[in-house]
């Protein structure tokens, strides 16, 4: 093959390349979902939506906010719930053969997935978010267990009785409810500042916290 003829052949891979990606865009649509029945845990499985629970007297139900694609690259979430627990778990059948081109694709294409929570304790609530941001405002939860990969934590006046999070090239920035006496701290920020490395109390409440290339900084606020 000559050179030319081959860089006439690449030149119009590249080309469908580009339509590809610029044809790949989904076509989202807005969907809910509100728990029929009372919940106190929660399971959460993300692969790239940013993920923002919310807590609110103004909420009387669980109600999850998200949104859906069916075109050829489905992305979908399966949600149910069964004796207390609510499960959110996102489905995607790209496969990685998705082609995602452009910085429109990544602020438009990746919404977020909101759960809005009564003000009422949780039992426990787990997230395991590949490669998406969590936050949680407010809230009142037992076990706390979060880990992403690449992507921030954020607890915003939260109190928890155990709170373990995990995260690399991120940090866990958190504002939890509680003095520090209440806590027993473990804590571990690789390559990174860590404000509770010097915490000697050993209360009954836990945090177990674990970045790499990232920060941990914990502040105790009043109720």
């Amino acid at each position: 093959m000559t050179m030319k003829r081959f860089v006439h052949i690449g030149g119009i891979f590249l080309f469908c390349i580009s339509l590809m990606g610029c044809s790949s865009r989904y076509t989202y649509t807005q969907e809910s979902f509100i728990a029929d029945e009372e919940i106190d845990s929660l399971e959460i499985d993300e692969m790239d939506s940013t993920i923002v629970l919310e807590f609110s007297d103004e909420y009387k139900q669980i109600k999850v906010n998200y949104r859906e694609s069916k075109e050829v690259d489905e992305i979908r979430y399966d949600i149910s719930s069964n004796e207390k627990l609510l499960k959110i778990k996102k489905n995607d059948s790209t496969n990685g053969f998705a082609i995602h081109i452009g910085k429109s694709n990544i602020e438009e294409e990746i919404p977020e997935l909101k759960v809005e929570i009564p003000n009422s304790y949780m039992n426990s609530i787990d997230i395991s978010a590949a490669n998406c941001p969590v936050k949680i405002i407010g809230g009142e939860i037992g076990n706390l267990n979060i880990k992403t990969d690449s992507c921030p934590i954020e607890l915003i006046h939260t109190a928890v009785s155990s709170f373990t999070g995990v995260t690399k090239d991120a940090s866990i920035i958190a504002s939890i409810v509680g003095k520090p006496a209440d806590f027993t701290v473990k804590s571990n920020a690789q390559n990174g500042t860590d404000n509770l490395e010097n915490h000697t109390f050993t209360g009954q409440k836990q945090l177990d916290l674990i970045t790499k290339d990232g920060d941990i900084e914990v502040t105790f606020v009043d109720d």
